[in-house]
């Protein structure tokens, strides 16, 4: 799978630009261990909040970033992964987005 997103996968026109300008930090609830080779094919090393996915011998097993509920939404959302101090530009276009959208 990591190979088809690898080989398939394109950022978004200006993306680079973005990243070489501001470097942001990628919050995401997908896996790390999908968003990591797409940045580095691309050469791009940002910092990625993302959960995790690793073997074990029973099976596949997720940790995901972050278990506590957020005060707003009341579900574990990327709120908890924005700086507390400074300015914040978020992107985002999925349902997950949508709490820290509104920080």
């Amino acid at each position: 799978m990591v190979g088809w997103l690898v080989d398939h996968v394109q950022l978004r026109p200006g993306f680079h630009e973005l990243a070489d300008a501001h470097r942001p930090t990628i919050v995401s609830s997908n896996f790390r261990q999908l968003i990591g080779p797409i940045l580095e094919r691309e050469g791009l090393e940002l910092d990625v909040r993302a959960n995790e996915i690793a073997w074990h011998p029973d099976g596949w097993r997720a940790r995901f970033r972050n278990g506590e509920a957020c005060g707003t939404c009341g579900e574990p959302c990327k709120r908890a992964d924005l700086p507390t101090n400074g300015n914040v530009v978020y992107v985002g276009d999925g349902y997950s987005d949508r709490c820290v959208a509104q920080a």
